[in-house]
């Protein structure tokens, strides 16, 4: 394993700061914590009948819960609803969404950086590319999208044309709603 990868660099993508990532990271706790009251409720329902649930088996249940959503949304979509929101993306080393190996990696080596109380992501205030120490060891990278990745955020005037009814095709021939709004005119 290669712990010090040359990854991916475009200008366009910068690596994202750590004020994006950790409210990213918040913006998911609040979803992961829904799931989890989720999945505590059915538990508690349905197998324990209402008894109480604890211990170590609980405990791996609700971290490999977190473990499948962030897998699932590295995988398939390169990023988690929270970096959707703060538009950063995870990305392997040529700059493509992650492969599940590199999820499960990922993951693991961000376990070990949460684990060492945050050290990983500190890392990344001393690192001259602002990379975290699971970045580092997975060989992945998170950027910054810049300000209207999505097409929803495009100005109008750059994806589509609104008309109006009022214009005409260049060549001073009405669109076909001119037209039609003098004979609505003449009628009445």
């Amino acid at each position: 394993m290669n712990f010090t990868p040359a990854l991916y660099s475009d200008p366009r993508y910068p690596n994202a700061s750590m004020l994006r990532r950790c409210a990213a990271i918040l913006y998911d706790a609040f979803l992961i914590m829904a799931i989890w009251m989720i999945s505590t409720t059915i538990i508690v329902a349905w197998i324990t009948d209402g008894g109480e649930v604890q211990g170590l088996l609980f405990q791996f249940f609700l971290y490999l819960e977190i473990g499948l959503f962030y897998i699932y949304f590295w995988h398939f979509k390169g990023q988690t609803l929270g970096m959707q929101v703060w538009k950063i993306k995870t990305v392997d080393a040529s700059g493509q969404t992650l492969t599940l190996k590199d999820c499960l990696l990922r993951f693991l080596f961000a376990t070990l950086s949460c684990a060492i109380v945050g050290l990983g992501f500190f890392w990344a205030f001393f690192n001259p590319e602002r990379l975290t120490l699971h970045d580092i060891a997975s060989g992945t990278r998170v950027i910054y999208l810049g300000r209207n990745p999505y097409r929803s955020e495009m100005s109008v005037g750059a994806s589509e044309k609104v008309t109006t009814g009022d214009e005409t095709d260049g060549n001073g021939n009405d669109n076909g709603n001119n037209g039609r709004k003098a004979k609505d005119q003449t009628r009445g």
